[in-house]
Parts: structure tokens; C-alpha cells; sequence
């Protein structure tokens, strides 16, 4: 019989969680203020013709689909002996991550004196950028399954950054509307555009800092095999097992989520005459995300 007084060991300290939690908070929160803006920046504030829009999504998610699984193979790569594995991606990834995810909400004019053409083509240079970035910067939610080599703190740390993450895919909504009343009173001058730069800047920027402050106190306690593997197997082993398909359809079914977040903000500016008060429509999308 199992000695009930038995005390599982604690390895993730207090510093850490808060410091991972803030991570998936604060990635969160900018990788939302893409998904929930980028659209309709594109739309009014450039003046992109829908079939310009289309074509820029069209590219970008061709080449979405087929470039993380190259991606993924530089991150499955063995660490060397004794060394982390995800920390240094994200070390690497952080700041780029955040100047393109702020390059998002930025065009030169002169691209678009040229040709839409050329807008098009940088917005597309863009975007597979900031994807790219962002994918390697993300590799920091992995770090969750190597965090403890108990089972019940890496279901904690993992419960826990689900819940942040969705709050926190939603709080750009609150920083565009709080920026949106700062230009009332005449604190902030500018557009729209000034609005969505200044939001991203924002955004980027708490995420950037929470990753770099974050890969100081975070560790890696669970070694790694430095053996080489067929990447191709491990596609294998997924397609054959019905909870990793699940998993699959599961993610499928979530980028549904896009299609509100892409409507949603038009829907604001359209029935409340603001696209910052988009926060009274995303607000439930957000909690159903919770």
C-alpha cells in the first residue's frame, strides 16, 4: 500500500510559473493583436482592394502550411549533451519576433506609389517573416513538458498556460480601445494607423521583454536523447493515433476562431461605429476561447 504521507518533490519554484505564465500571457496577447487587426488595417488603413487581400492571405497560407514542417524539423533537432533545447530558439526568436509583428502594422508609402504589386509582395515578405519568428519565439510553451520531471507540476504549468493564453489572446482588444479613448481627449494624436502602431509597439514589446526576462529563470530539468531520428516518422506515428487526430481536428476546428476575429473588427466599425470598440464583440470570443 502507497504511503499516503509521501510529499512529491517540488522543482518548478514560484519565479518560474509566474515567469512562464506571463510568457503565454504576454506572447499571446501579441500574436492577437495580429490576428484581431492586421485584417482590417489592411483593408482601411491601406485601402487594399479585397482581391489584393485575398491574394496576400492566399500566399501566406499556402506557404503556412507547408513551411512549419521544415520548421519543425530545425526545432526537433537534439540539443548537445547537457545544453537546453528551447531556450536558445526563443533567445534567438524573441526580438525579431516582436519588430515583425509590429513591422505588421507598418507599409512605406513609396510601395504603394510604385505598385500593389510591390505592397503586395512586402506584406507577404512580412508576414512569412513574422510567422517564422513567431514560430521559434512559441517554441517556449515546451518548455512546459520539460520543466519538471514530475507529472502533476507539468499538468499545472500546462492547465495554467492554456487559461493564460486564451485571456490573453483577447487583451489587445483592450489596449486598441483604451488607445482609441487616450485620442479623445487629444493625449494621443493620429489615426487609425497610429492607433494599431502604437497598440502593436505595446504589445511587442511586453512580450519581447517577458520572453528574454523569462529564459533567465526558466529551466529545462528533463534530458533529451541526442539521437537522430527520421523527422517523417514521427508524421507517421501521429497519422496512425487516433488522440493525436483528434488533436489535429481539434486545431482545424479552432481556426475557425480566425474567421470571427477577421469579421468581428469590421462588424465594430460597421453597428458601433469604431473599430476599437471591438472589445464588446470579441469579448465573448475570448471567453468561449477560456
Amino acid at each position: 500500500m502507497a504511503n499516503l504521507g509521501t510529499q512529491v518533490k517540488k522543482y518548478v519554484s514560484n519565479n518560474e510559473f509566474i515567469a512562464f505564465l506571463a510568457c503565454a500571457f504576454f506572447f499571446a496577447n501579441m500574436q492577437g493583436m495580429v490576428g484581431n487587426f492586421r485584417q482590417k488595417y489592411l483593408v482601411d488603413v491601406l485601402g487594399l482592394a479585397n482581391e489584393s487581400v485575398s491574394a496576400i492571405n492566399f500566399i501566406c497560407n499556402a506557404a503556412g502550411f507547408a513551411l512549419p514542417f521544415f520548421y519543425a524539423m530545425l526545432a526537433d533537432r537534439a540539443p548537445k549533451p547537457g545544453k537546453a533545447k528551447f531556450k536558445p530558439m526563443v533567445l534567438m526568436a524573441a526580438v525579431p519576433a516582436g519588430i515583425f509583428s509590429v513591422l505588421m502594422f507598418i507599409a512605406p508609402s513609396a510601395l504603394s506609389e510604385l505598385s500593389v504589386i510591390w505592397m503586395i509582395a512586402y506584406q507577404c515578405t512580412v508576414t512569412l517573416l513574422y510567422n517564422a519568428s513567431i514560430y521559434f519565439a512559441g517554441t517556449f510553451n515546451y518548455i512546459a513538458y520539460v520543466i519538471s520531471p514530475e507529472h502533476s507540476e507539468r499538468d499545472r504549468v500546462l492547465s495554467f498556460r492554456g487559461i493564460s493564453s486564451a485571456i490573453g489572446n483577447s487583451a489587445p482588444l483592450v489596449v486598441v480601445m483604451a488607445i482609441g479613448l487616450l485620442k479623445k481627449p487629444g493625449i494621443i494624436s493620429g489615426g487609425e494607423a497610429m492607433t494599431y502602431l502604437l497598440s502593436s509597439v505595446l504589445c511587442a514589446l511586453a512580450s519581447t521583454l517577458t520572453l528574454l526576462f523569462a529564459m533567465r529563470v526558466l529551466k529545462e530539468r528533463i534530458a533529451y536523447s541526442s539521437e537522430k531520428e527520421n523527422p517523417l516518422l514521427g508524421f507517421r506515428d501521429v497519422l496512425r493515433n487516433r488522440h493525436a487526430l483528434l488533436v489535429l481536428l481539434s486545431e482545424f476546428i479552432k481556426g475557425f476562431r480566425a474567421i470571427a476575429s477577421y469579421m468581428g473588427v469590421f462588424l465594430a466599425a460597421a453597428l458601433l461605429g469604431d473599430a476599437s470598440k471591438f472589445l464588446l464583440l470579441g469579448l465573448p470570443t475570448g471567453i468561449g476561447t477560456f
